[in-house]
Protein backbone atom coordinates (compact mmCIF):
# COMPACT_ATOMS: atom_id res chain seq x y z
CA UNK A 1 0.00 0.00 0.00
CA UNK A 2 1.00 3.65 -0.70
CA UNK A 3 2.58 5.50 2.42
CA UNK A 4 1.41 9.05 3.02
CA UNK A 5 3.89 11.25 5.50
CA UNK A 6 2.66 14.36 6.54
CA UNK A 7 5.71 16.45 8.19
CA UNK A 8 4.09 19.18 10.36
CA UNK A 9 6.74 21.50 12.76
CA UNK A 10 5.09 22.55 15.91
CA UNK A 11 5.39 24.69 18.33
CA UNK A 12 3.18 25.40 21.56
CA UNK A 13 0.71 23.92 18.82
CA UNK A 14 -1.19 21.53 21.88
CA UNK A 15 -4.65 22.99 21.65
CA UNK A 16 -4.73 22.49 17.73
CA UNK A 17 -3.21 19.03 17.42
CA UNK A 18 -5.91 16.75 18.80
CA UNK A 19 -8.59 18.61 15.66
CA UNK A 20 -5.38 18.51 13.30
CA UNK A 21 -5.38 14.60 13.74
CA UNK A 22 -8.87 14.15 13.30
CA UNK A 23 -8.93 16.63 9.82
CA UNK A 24 -5.85 14.54 8.73
CA UNK A 25 -7.53 11.22 9.12
CA UNK A 26 -10.60 12.66 7.75
CA UNK A 27 -9.04 13.55 4.79
CA UNK A 28 -6.40 11.06 4.13
CA UNK A 29 -9.00 8.22 4.48
CA UNK A 30 -11.34 8.54 1.19
CA UNK A 31 -7.84 8.30 -0.58
CA UNK A 32 -7.26 4.62 0.42
CA UNK A 33 -3.41 5.72 1.28
CA UNK A 34 -1.51 4.29 4.30
CA UNK A 35 -0.27 7.48 6.24
CA UNK A 36 2.18 8.32 9.31
CA UNK A 37 1.52 11.88 10.65
CA UNK A 38 4.70 13.49 11.84
CA UNK A 39 4.64 15.76 13.74
CA UNK A 40 8.41 18.25 14.33
CA UNK A 41 8.09 19.85 17.82
CA UNK A 42 10.59 22.58 18.33
CA UNK A 43 11.09 21.87 21.82
CA UNK A 44 7.20 22.81 22.93
CA UNK A 45 6.88 24.18 26.46
CA UNK A 46 3.13 24.02 26.58
CA UNK A 47 2.92 19.89 26.94
CA UNK A 48 2.93 19.23 23.47
CA UNK A 49 5.22 16.08 24.19
CA UNK A 50 2.70 14.58 26.14
CA UNK A 51 -0.06 14.93 24.13
CA UNK A 52 1.63 13.32 21.06
CA UNK A 53 2.70 10.32 23.56
CA UNK A 54 -1.43 10.32 24.16
CA UNK A 55 -2.29 10.54 20.34
CA UNK A 56 0.43 7.83 19.51
CA UNK A 57 -0.86 5.21 22.04
CA UNK A 58 -4.22 5.66 19.87
CA UNK A 59 -3.35 5.91 16.73
CA UNK A 60 0.43 4.05 15.45
CA UNK A 61 0.18 5.97 12.24
CA UNK A 62 1.15 9.45 14.89
CA UNK A 63 4.64 10.09 14.83
CA UNK A 64 7.14 12.31 16.41
CA UNK A 65 10.42 13.82 16.53
CA UNK A 66 11.02 16.59 19.50
CA UNK A 67 14.29 19.16 18.70
CA UNK A 68 16.54 19.43 21.68
CA UNK A 69 16.15 23.26 21.51
CA UNK A 70 14.19 25.15 19.25
CA UNK A 71 15.44 25.54 15.49
CA UNK A 72 12.98 26.97 13.52
CA UNK A 73 10.22 25.57 10.97
CA UNK A 74 12.95 25.02 8.40
CA UNK A 75 15.33 23.09 9.94
CA UNK A 76 12.02 20.94 11.18
CA UNK A 77 10.86 20.49 7.88
CA UNK A 78 14.13 19.17 6.85
CA UNK A 79 14.29 16.82 10.16
CA UNK A 80 10.52 15.36 8.96
CA UNK A 81 11.88 15.23 5.27
CA UNK A 82 14.93 13.15 6.40
CA UNK A 83 13.25 10.53 8.25
CA UNK A 84 10.13 9.90 6.78
CA UNK A 85 9.23 6.35 4.95
CA UNK A 86 6.36 7.52 2.97
CA UNK A 87 6.24 7.08 -1.50
CA UNK A 88 5.15 10.83 -0.95
CA UNK A 89 4.97 13.62 1.55
CA UNK A 90 2.75 16.55 2.53
CA UNK A 91 4.58 19.21 4.23
CA UNK A 92 2.18 21.56 6.15
CA UNK A 93 1.54 23.59 9.19
CA UNK A 94 0.42 22.13 12.16
CA UNK A 95 -2.46 25.03 13.62
CA UNK A 96 -5.25 24.25 10.39
CA UNK A 97 -4.59 27.41 8.76
CA UNK A 98 -3.04 24.98 5.78
CA UNK A 99 -6.61 23.30 5.20
CA UNK A 100 -6.09 19.43 5.26
CA UNK A 101 -9.83 19.13 3.17
CA UNK A 102 -7.01 19.73 -0.31
CA UNK A 103 -5.25 16.60 0.43
CA UNK A 104 -7.28 14.59 -1.93
CA UNK A 105 -6.93 16.67 -4.89
CA UNK A 106 -3.11 16.90 -4.18
CA UNK A 107 -2.76 13.36 -3.95
CA UNK A 108 -5.04 13.25 -7.40
CA UNK A 109 -2.95 15.42 -8.93
CA UNK A 110 0.43 13.66 -7.73
CA UNK A 111 -1.10 10.35 -9.25
CA UNK A 112 -2.17 11.83 -12.34
CA UNK A 113 2.07 12.26 -13.03
CA UNK A 114 3.07 15.71 -10.80
CA UNK A 115 5.93 15.22 -8.56
CA UNK A 116 5.43 18.44 -6.90
CA UNK A 117 1.75 20.07 -5.84
CA UNK A 118 2.57 23.55 -4.37
CA UNK A 119 -0.32 24.89 -2.73
CA UNK A 120 -0.34 28.86 -3.06
CA UNK A 121 -2.82 30.92 -0.99
CA UNK A 122 -5.47 33.02 -2.60
CA UNK A 123 -6.12 35.13 0.90
CA UNK A 124 -4.28 35.01 4.13
CA UNK A 125 -6.11 33.99 7.31
CA UNK A 126 -4.70 36.78 9.50
CA UNK A 127 -6.66 40.30 9.33
CA UNK A 128 -3.25 42.19 9.01
CA UNK A 129 -2.74 44.59 6.61
CA UNK A 130 0.52 44.81 7.46
CA UNK A 131 1.84 41.05 7.28
CA UNK A 132 -0.82 41.15 3.87
CA UNK A 133 1.32 43.75 2.64
CA UNK A 134 4.71 43.06 3.70
CA UNK A 135 4.11 39.00 2.73
CA UNK A 136 3.09 40.32 -0.76
CA UNK A 137 5.87 42.89 -1.45
CA UNK A 138 8.61 39.84 -0.11
CA UNK A 139 7.74 37.81 -2.93
CA UNK A 140 7.35 40.41 -6.01
CA UNK A 141 11.01 41.34 -4.18
CA UNK A 142 12.42 37.92 -4.52
CA UNK A 143 10.62 37.26 -8.05
CA UNK A 144 12.90 40.42 -8.98
CA UNK A 145 15.95 39.89 -7.57
CA UNK A 146 16.29 35.84 -6.99
CA UNK A 147 18.99 33.60 -9.19
CA UNK A 148 16.21 30.98 -9.15
CA UNK A 149 12.45 31.08 -9.71
CA UNK A 150 10.76 31.68 -6.55
CA UNK A 151 6.92 30.61 -5.92
CA UNK A 152 4.44 33.42 -5.69
CA UNK A 153 2.35 32.97 -2.38
CA UNK A 154 4.01 29.97 -1.00
CA UNK A 155 3.46 29.33 2.49
CA UNK A 156 5.36 25.65 2.75
CA UNK A 157 2.46 23.34 2.03
CA UNK A 158 3.17 20.56 -0.44
CA UNK A 159 3.46 17.60 -1.96
CA UNK A 160 6.61 16.10 -2.87
CA UNK A 161 7.07 12.85 -4.19
CA UNK A 162 9.80 10.51 -2.89
CA UNK A 163 12.48 11.40 -5.66
CA UNK A 164 12.09 15.25 -4.62
CA UNK A 165 12.50 14.57 -0.77
CA UNK A 166 15.84 12.57 -1.89
CA UNK A 167 16.83 15.31 -3.69
CA UNK A 168 15.92 17.90 -1.40
CA UNK A 169 18.06 15.30 0.81
CA UNK A 170 21.08 16.58 -0.90
CA UNK A 171 21.18 19.95 0.09
CA UNK A 172 23.77 20.38 3.51
CA UNK A 173 22.94 24.04 3.69
CA UNK A 174 22.66 24.96 7.47
CA UNK A 175 20.06 27.59 6.60
CA UNK A 176 17.91 25.36 4.58
CA UNK A 177 14.72 27.86 2.85
CA UNK A 178 12.85 24.87 1.76
CA UNK A 179 10.60 27.64 0.32
CA UNK A 180 13.06 28.50 -2.27
CA UNK A 181 14.79 24.99 -2.65
CA UNK A 182 11.17 23.07 -3.53
CA UNK A 183 11.72 25.65 -6.94
CA UNK A 184 15.16 25.23 -7.33
CA UNK A 185 14.82 20.96 -8.18
CA UNK A 186 12.54 21.39 -10.91
CA UNK A 187 10.91 17.98 -11.26
CA UNK A 188 7.11 18.14 -12.82
CA UNK A 189 5.05 20.81 -10.61
CA UNK A 190 1.56 21.52 -10.38
CA UNK A 191 0.35 24.50 -8.38
CA UNK A 192 -3.05 25.09 -6.85
CA UNK A 193 -4.97 27.73 -4.81
CA UNK A 194 -6.36 27.35 -1.49
CA UNK A 195 -8.07 29.57 0.96
CA UNK A 196 -6.40 29.86 4.92
CA UNK A 197 -8.54 29.65 7.32
CA UNK A 198 -8.71 31.58 10.46
CA UNK A 199 -6.45 29.99 13.74
CA UNK A 200 -8.21 28.09 16.19
CA UNK A 201 -6.33 28.34 19.16
CA UNK A 202 -3.10 29.91 20.15
CA UNK A 203 -1.55 32.66 18.23
CA UNK A 204 1.39 32.87 15.35
CA UNK A 205 4.46 32.33 16.07
CA UNK A 206 5.64 34.27 12.84
CA UNK A 207 6.44 37.39 14.91
CA UNK A 208 7.69 40.43 12.96
CA UNK A 209 11.30 39.26 13.88
CA UNK A 210 11.08 35.60 12.93
CA UNK A 211 9.34 36.59 9.27
CA UNK A 212 12.45 38.69 9.13
CA UNK A 213 14.64 36.16 9.58
CA UNK A 214 12.96 33.63 7.07
CA UNK A 215 12.90 36.83 4.64
CA UNK A 216 16.64 37.41 4.86
CA UNK A 217 17.27 33.30 4.97
CA UNK A 218 15.32 33.40 1.29
CA UNK A 219 16.77 36.74 0.21
CA UNK A 220 20.58 35.69 1.02
CA UNK A 221 20.10 31.81 -0.19
CA UNK A 222 18.57 32.72 -3.54
CA UNK A 223 19.71 35.95 -4.61
CA UNK A 224 23.38 37.59 -5.01
CA UNK A 225 21.85 40.95 -6.74
CA UNK A 226 22.70 42.84 -3.11
CA UNK A 227 26.33 42.56 -4.07
CA UNK A 228 26.01 43.64 -7.77
CA UNK A 229 24.03 46.32 -6.52
CA UNK A 230 26.49 47.52 -4.39
CA UNK A 231 28.94 47.76 -7.25
CA UNK A 232 26.35 49.58 -9.70
CA UNK A 233 25.74 52.00 -6.68
CA UNK A 234 29.59 52.67 -6.20
CA UNK A 235 29.87 53.24 -10.06
CA UNK A 236 26.82 55.73 -10.03
CA UNK A 237 28.20 57.35 -7.02
CA UNK A 238 31.25 57.49 -8.68
CA UNK A 239 29.95 59.13 -11.48
CA UNK A 240 27.55 61.87 -9.42
CA UNK A 241 30.89 62.86 -7.51
CA UNK A 242 32.68 63.09 -10.91
CA UNK A 243 30.00 65.26 -12.29
CA UNK A 244 29.54 67.63 -9.18
CA UNK A 245 33.27 67.98 -9.09
CA UNK A 246 33.12 69.46 -12.66
CA UNK A 247 29.97 71.13 -12.41
CA UNK A 248 31.62 73.15 -8.55
CA UNK A 249 35.05 74.19 -10.69
CA UNK A 250 32.97 75.36 -13.79
CA UNK A 251 30.73 77.46 -11.33
CA UNK A 252 33.40 78.24 -9.40
CA UNK A 253 35.89 79.51 -12.68
CA UNK A 254 32.64 81.88 -13.56
CA UNK A 255 32.55 83.55 -10.16
CA UNK A 256 29.25 82.03 -8.98
CA UNK A 257 29.21 82.11 -5.10
CA UNK A 258 28.40 78.34 -3.35
CA UNK A 259 26.69 79.26 -0.26
CA UNK A 260 25.68 75.89 0.24
CA UNK A 261 29.12 74.32 -0.01
CA UNK A 262 29.14 73.08 3.79
CA UNK A 263 25.78 71.53 3.56
CA UNK A 264 26.79 69.84 0.41
CA UNK A 265 29.55 68.53 1.47
CA UNK A 266 28.34 67.34 4.94
CA UNK A 267 25.35 65.09 2.62
CA UNK A 268 27.45 63.77 0.30
CA UNK A 269 30.21 62.97 3.25
CA UNK A 270 26.86 61.05 5.21
CA UNK A 271 25.64 59.39 1.79
CA UNK A 272 29.19 57.45 1.03
CA UNK A 273 29.05 56.51 5.01
CA UNK A 274 25.83 54.61 4.51
CA UNK A 275 26.59 53.32 0.88
CA UNK A 276 29.97 52.05 3.09
CA UNK A 277 27.94 50.78 6.25
CA UNK A 278 24.83 48.91 3.63
CA UNK A 279 28.00 47.17 1.63
CA UNK A 280 30.00 46.10 4.83
CA UNK A 281 26.93 44.69 6.12
CA UNK A 282 25.82 42.62 2.92
CA UNK A 283 29.09 41.59 2.79
CA UNK A 284 29.24 40.17 6.12
CA UNK A 285 25.61 38.78 5.94
CA UNK A 286 27.06 36.60 2.88
CA UNK A 287 30.25 36.13 4.68
CA UNK A 288 29.01 34.77 7.74
CA UNK A 289 26.42 32.23 5.71
CA UNK A 290 30.04 30.59 3.95
CA UNK A 291 31.61 30.89 7.60
CA UNK A 292 28.49 28.53 8.82
CA UNK A 293 28.95 26.01 5.88
CA UNK A 294 32.73 25.89 6.26
CA UNK A 295 31.83 24.92 9.99
CA UNK A 296 29.64 22.27 8.95
CA UNK A 297 27.68 22.23 11.93
CA UNK A 298 24.97 20.23 12.19
CA UNK A 299 21.48 21.92 10.92
CA UNK A 300 19.67 20.53 14.31
CA UNK A 301 20.16 17.84 17.02
CA UNK A 302 16.71 15.79 17.90
CA UNK A 303 16.06 14.73 22.06
CA UNK A 304 14.10 11.99 21.41
CA UNK A 305 11.37 10.04 18.27
CA UNK A 306 8.28 8.43 18.82
CA UNK A 307 7.83 5.67 16.18
CA UNK A 308 10.65 6.95 13.46
CA UNK A 309 13.34 5.19 15.64
CA UNK A 310 16.24 3.14 13.40
CA UNK A 311 18.78 0.82 14.07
Amino acid sequence: MTLLSVVMPTLNERENLRAMCEALVSAIKPTGLDYELIFVDDNSSDGTLELLQELRARDPGVKYIVMSRRYGDQPCLMAGLERCTGDVAITMDADLQHPPSCIPSMIEAWSAGAEIVVMRREEAGHASVFKRWTEIAFYRFMAALADSPIIYRFAGYALLDRKVIEALKQFPEREPFLRGLVAFVGFRRREMTYREGERRAGRSKYSFRRMWQLAMAGFTSFSTAPLYLILYLGFALGGLAAFGGVTLAVLHSLGVALSFGAWAVGCVLLLGVALQLMAVGTLGVYMGKVLLELRRRPTYIIARLGGLERD
